[in-house]
This record gives C-alpha cells, structure tokens and sequence, in this order.
C-alpha cells in the first residue's frame, strides 16, 4: 500500500504537465506583450497628471480666483436657462426690461453685447469689472 504523501507527490507529478501545457506556444508572450503595452500606457499616464499638477500649483490662481470664476460660470448658465425659458413660452428673448436675473448673479456684474428678440450675447463681470466669462446663444 502506497503512502499518502507518496499518492500526492504522484497525482501532483501526473498534474504537472497538463498545467505546463495549458498555454499553446507563444500564447504566455502574447498576454506579456499586451501586459507590457497597458503598463507603458498607465505610465504615460502618470507622468501626464504628474505634469498637471505641477502646472496647477504653479498657476498664479488663488482658491478665491477660482471660486469667483466658477461662480461666474454657474451664473451664465443660469441666466441662460432663464432666457431660453422666456424664449420657449414667447417665441422670443425677453427685452432688458423684462429680464429675471437669477440669484446666482446677484454679486456679479452682466453686461449685455447682444440683446435682440432672437439672439442674446452678454459677459459677466466681477465688481471690479474684470470680464470672467461669457455666453451666446449662437
């Protein structure tokens, strides 16, 4: 009678090959190269955002800057929405009189470019009148 740790080493002996065969010739090179591509790609990536971050804590921007522009921003979009809203229930933009500036505008500053029954252009301004973005609907 064959021993236990005998009967293993032999099962594992016979397994041995069907698991070195499991991977046709040049299937293990292929996964590798595809491996090797993918790792050269992420790190691509990396010296990219590496680079990105250097650029940004060397950008003159201060928190507050950045604040004041994405305020600005939402402002725009806002007021956009109100002026497409108008035109959806009138068939035109509304007259300077007759605009609703939303509350997201209230600490800055829009200056019309364009106000006509079919087009709309302005820029929004902090109240220093430093131009911060601007929105068309062309």
């Amino acid at each position: 009678m064959m021993s236990r740790a005998r009967l293993c080493l032999c099962l594992w002996l016979l397994a041995l090959p069907l698991g070195l065969g499991a991977c046709a010739p040049g299937e293990g090179a292929s996964a590798n190269a595809e491996l090797e591509q993918r790792v050269q790609q992420l790190e691509g990536e990396v010296q990219q955002l590496r680079k990105e971050l250097g650029e940004l804590r060397g950008s003159d921007q201060s928190a507050a800057q950045v604040t004041d522009l994405a305020g600005a921003r939402t402002c725009a979009l806002d007021l956009a929405r109100v002026m497409e809203a108008f035109r959806t229930d009138n068939d035109r933009y509304p007259r300077a009189s007759e605009v609703t500036f939303p509350g997201s505008c209230a600490e800055l500053r829009v200056d019309w470019r364009v106000l006509q029954g079919q087009r709309y252009a302005f820029d929004v301004r902090d109240r220093s009148g430093t131009l911060l973005t601007r929105e068309e609907n062309e």
